[in-house]
């Protein structure tokens, strides 16, 4: 299996173009405190990063909204459920369906 690496500025901007910064209730229908966003940093560089990033962003959202994905300092992780495992290979129709309501909104950021 290969192993791919991206820089930390390439995976906010992977990250960023697959949510909606501005949903402080969850993501798409999928609603609730557990489906807010953040983005999660281990030093002060991503910390410094994911900021800029963020203040970027801010510029290229329709005024009336604020970013409301958190920046947090990384703790302890669990695994998920194995019901959560391999999502979109056990779910395909859900998850085709799911992908469809993403890609209604489209972050058009430059950043």
């Amino acid at each position: 299996m290969m192993s791919h690496y991206f820089s930390y500025n390439k995976l906010l901007e992977i990250f960023f173009s697959v949510i909606d910064p501005t949903d402080a209730g969850g993501q798409f229908q999928d609603r609730g405190a557990q489906y807010q966003t953040a983005i999660f940093y281990t030093n002060n560089d991503q910390k410094e990063l994911a900021e800029d990033y963020v203040e970027k962003l801010k510029h290229t959202i329709d005024k009336d909204k604020a970013i409301a994905t958190q920046i947090l300092p990384a703790s302890e992780f669990y695994k998920a459920e194995e019901e959560h495992q391999d999502f979109y290979k056990k779910n395909p129709e859900r998850y085709a369906k799911e992908q469809a309501d993403r890609n209604q909104y489209k972050n058009s950021s430059d950043v």
